[in-house]
């Protein structure tokens, strides 16, 4: 699970970016729009890919 293209839902009022997020998980496909749909971005996603970014730069700090 990772980042990805932005795609948002009608029925929310943020935009998700990352396939880890517990919300963006429950959007039905039917409701899934690609793209940021002028939302902001869902926290949970955003502290996804953070920790993420983390991750490798301390791997490649490691190397």
């Amino acid at each position: 699970m990772g980042k990805v293209t932005p795609f948002n839902s009608i029925r929310q009022l943020v935009y998700h970016t990352n396939t880890g997020c517990s919300e963006a998980v429950r959007i039905d496909p039917i409701d899934r729009h690609t793209g940021t749909g002028h939302k902001v971005e869902c926290l949970c996603c955003a502290r996804l890919n953070r920790t993420k970014q983390k991750r490798k730069t301390r791997k490649a700090l490691e190397v």
